[in-house]
C-alpha cells in the first residue's frame, strides 16, 4: 500500500499539481485525517481528503489538493498553508502562523487570524472578523488555469483588518465592508 500511495504523490508531481508539493514524510490520499485535541502534528499533506484540526490541534504546515480544510476555534497551523481545488473554513480563534496560498479555492475565515501573506489565484468566498497581519494580494489567474470554475468574488466583511490588500486581477470582484479596517489599497481597484 506505501508504494501505491508513494507512486500517487509521484504521480501528482508528475502532472505538475505542485512541483514541491510532497517531501520525505510523504502524502494522504482519498482519506480524510482529524487532528484531535490538544494533538500535535508535523507537516500534513492530502490529495483527494479533508483535514479537521479540533480546538487546540497543532500542525506544522498543511498542503491540500481536491479536499476541505477544516480549522476550528483555538486550532493552529504553525506555518504555511496551500489549498487548491477545495474550501478553506477557519473559526473564531483558529490561527495560521504562516502565509496562505489558495488556487481556484473557496475560503471562510470568521474570526482567524492570520499572520504571513495571504495570495489567492482565482478564488472567492468571504472573509469577516478576521486579520490578516501582513499582505492579502489577489492574483491574476495562473498560466495553467484556463478559466475560473469558482464564484469569483471575495467579500471582506465587518470586523476584518487588513494591512495591505493588492488587488492585481480585474477578474476577482473585491467586496469591501465599510465596517472593515483596510490599511493601504492597491492595484485595480
Amino acid at each position: 500500500m506505501k508504494s501505491k500511495l508513494r507512486g500517487r504523490c509521484q504521480t501528482a508531481l508528475r502532472i505538475g499539481v505542485f512541483i514541491t508539493l510532497f517531501g520525505l514524510t510523504g502524502c494522504v490520499i482519498d482519506r480524510s485525517i482529524l487532528v484531535a485535541p490538544g494533538e500535535e502534528r508535523g507537516a500534513i499533506r492530502v490529495i483527494d481528503g479533508n483535514l479537521e484540526i479540533a480546538r487546540g490541534g497543532r500542525v506544522a504546515s498543511v498542503r491540500a489538493i481536491d479536499g476541505d480544510i477544516l480549522l476550528q476555534p483555538e486550532s493552529l497551523i504553525g506555518g504555511r498553508v496551500r489549498i487548491t481545488d477545495g474550501k478553506l473554513s477557519a473559526q473564531k480563534g483558529a490561527k495560521i502562523g504562516g502565509s496562505l496560498v489558495a488556487h481556484h479555492a473557496t475560503l471562510n475565515l470568521d474570526g482567524a487570524r492570520i499572520e504571513g501573506d495571504v495570495e489567492i489565484f482565482c478564488t472567492g468566498g468571504t472573509i469577516t472578523n478576521t486579520e490578516i497581519l501582513t499582505e492579502l494580494r489577489v492574483r491574476k489567474k495562473a498560466l495553467w488555469h484556463v478559466r475560473c470554475d469558482v464564484q469569483n468574488r471575495l467579500e471582506i466583511g465587518p470586523g476584518t483588518t487588513i494591512s495591505k490588500l493588492t488587488i492585481e486581477s480585474a477578474e476577482t470582484d473585491v467586496i469591501i465592508s465599510e465596517e472593515a479596517n483596510v490599511g493601504e489599497i492597491s492595484g485595480k481597484t
